[in-house]
């Protein structure tokens, strides 16, 4: 446990009193005369430069003692990746921060003192054009009318805001504090009967009991975070529930939960995840590693450096991978056979006009196609078989309506020729 190797050199210095430089503490040997020499220059710079901040502070007291980006230093793509409950400042380049850096110390000290935002860390970026498209929306084009721009971060949600003062509005105050209170699911009750070896959904407000305080070696909880718009995520879903039961029957130590994090912001003890899908594995209270890998094979590989799995499972794992291709194009077909079918569907509601499909289209029947089977409680076999039923009867559908629409072009020449 950290804190354990500290804990003799404590001990040495707390004999006979908590605090090792009281009245009570016990004499030491004498100070080096170059360590307290080094000590009196040290505390003779220290107080020079108190002085100088004091003496700056009555001259120019709008002037921070502390460059500004020193205060709200610039966010960085690794930081980004890494971090929650932000507040990114934007501004066009480095002269519209010179030039509004007053305003953003002054927001930035305000925001520090409401309560609710303590732990909302600041931070200021680039983006040419950005504060001046907002403003000139806005109406305020003259540069000492201008707000600062800020996003909001706080899980996979964001929201704008934007500072006229350091005053703030009890408006924004209010509409900032509600941005920031964590969103959960509901908590989810735990599967029955076969499903319970499925890899359960939990909500946020579930993970600290259902996944932190149940890893411990040689117990791993390994944890999925997903979108239901991941098709990553989508893909490989019967995976990880085969994956799961299978590790339940042949007493692999490793749990798996998977929670959503479009619908959950992180909770406590989760790291930040920008991207779907994401594997955290959790050894013991201390031991969390974040996984690289996001492929059905390759976090089988992963799975497989920290447990054993015996050979037989790992075939028949391997072989599943290999079934996950299968799903992709029976998925595909599925989808094929919908946007025609709809094509065909809206030229029997009009002939004239038609149906003419878009990138659109094709996307809205993929989204909607995803959604419904990352709903779907079932695993690689059962899902290829489910699929295989729905491409046959997309296909018949498709037949059927082929057949209804070349009877209505038949019957319109029909007429057309009667009328010649």
């Amino acid at each position: 446990r950290p804190g354990r190797a500290i804990a003799p050199r404590v001990a040495a210095f707390s004999s006979t009193s908590n605090n090792p430089f009281g009245k009570n503490a016990q004499s030491a040997e004498p100070m080096h005369p170059g360590l307290k020499f080094g000590l009196g220059v040290t505390g003779a710079c220290g107080a020079a430069v108190a002085a100088y901040y004091a003496y700056r502070a009555a001259v120019r007291p709008e002037i921070h003692p502390m460059l500004t980006t020193n205060v709200i230093p610039e966010v960085s793509d690794k930081i980004f990746e890494q971090t929650d409950n932000m507040l990114v400042f934007f501004f066009d380049d480095k002269e519209d921060l010179e030039r509004r850096k007053l305003l953003l110390q002054r927001t930035h000290d305000r925001l520090k003192k409401i309560s609710g935002l303590g732990r909302v860390s600041t931070w200021h970026s680039f983006q040419d054009g950005l504060n001046a498209k907002l403003s000139e929306r806005a109406g305020t084009t003259e540069d000492n009318s201008k707000p600062i721009h800020a996003m909001a971060y706080k899980g996979l949600r964001k929201t704008s805001f934007s500072f006229y003062d350091a005053d703030l509005h009890p408006d924004v105050q209010e509409a900032m504090i509600k941005f920031y209170e964590p969103v959960f699911e509901e908590p989810f009750e735990e599967w029955e009967d076969h499903h319970a070896q499925y890899a359960q959904i939990i909500s946020g407000a579930q993970f600290v009991e259902e996944v932190y305080k149940k890893a411990g070696e040689p117990n791993i909880m390994l944890l999925q975070m997903y979108e239901d718009t991941c098709f990553m995520c989508f893909l490989m879903r019967p995976f990880i529930n085969s994956m799961s039961r299978l590790f339940f029957e042949e007493g692999v130590p490793v749990t798996i939960r998977r929670m959503n994090i479009d619908k959950n912001d992180f909770p406590p003890k989760c790291p930040v995840s920008r991207g779907t899908p994401t594997f955290v594995a959790y050894y013991n209270e201390y031991k969390v590693r974040k996984f690289e890998e996001f492929k059905p094979k390759d976090v089988l590989e992963r799975i497989s450096k920290d447990v054993f799995i015996p050979p037989r499972t790992m075939k028949v794992l391997h072989g599943l991978v290999e079934e996950v291709n299968i799903r992709f194009q029976l998925f595909t077909q599925y989808v094929m056979w919908v946007v025609e079918l709809n094509k065909l569907q809206a030229m029997l509601v009009d002939p004239v006009k038609g149906h003419d499909e878009s990138d659109a289209d094709f996307n809205m029947v993929v989204q909607e196609l995803m959604v419904a089977d990352m709903q779907r409680r079932d695993e690689v076999a059962s899902n290829i078989r489910y699929l295989r039923q729905e491409v046959d009867e997309a296909e018949t559908d498709l037949l059927y309506c082929a057949a209804q629409l070349a009877e209505q072009v038949l019957a319109q020449e029909k007429k057309l020729a009667g009328k010649a």
